[in-house]
């Protein structure tokens, strides 16, 4: 079940941990919350123990879901953030972004993941994707884009 009825052309239909895996390296990023109420608990689990993704706890007690690819981008918004299990990203996913860049590369990856599924709520999940980020990412993250 997608996370509201009316975003249900822009969820990914994932059934296997493969499925849940491509999402993942689409959309940057699924809530926690997200992936409960779309039952993907049992296909994260698979991936997790794989090593092929991680929760991330956020300041504020959010979590994510990311995979191991997506890592990098993560990091370089929250680089202490708590991952459930540890793990890193794969040698060639492994490379340093500014803040700026990864934050642009989730949205982005929110963005891509509505666009290509041809939904009508794009802007609204852009407003969520940012809205999620800013609020557990340090202000100095946005200095330069406030002078």
């Amino acid at each position: 079940m997608p996370p509201s009825s009316s975003s249900a052309e822009a969820w990914p239909d994932a059934e296997s941990p493969d499925e849940l895996h491509d999402a993942l390296l689409t959309l940057g990023f699924v809530t926690a919350e997200e992936g409960a109420r779309s039952g993907w608990e049992r296909l994260f689990d698979a991936l997790a123990m794989a090593r092929r993704a991680t929760r991330a706890a956020l300041a504020g007690g959010s979590h994510v879901w990311i995979a191991a690819e997506r890592l990098p981008l993560l990091l370089a918004l929250h680089p202490a953030v708590p991952l459930a299990p540890a793990i890193a990203a794969p040698p060639r996913f492994a490379r340093d972004w500014t803040a700026e860049e990864a934050l642009v590369e989730l949205v982005r990856g929110r963005l891509d993941g509505a666009w290509r599924r041809g939904s009508r709520r794009i802007w609204g999940g852009r407003r969520r994707a940012s809205r999620l980020l800013r609020a557990s990412t340090p202000r100095t993250c946005y200095a330069s884009q406030e002078e």
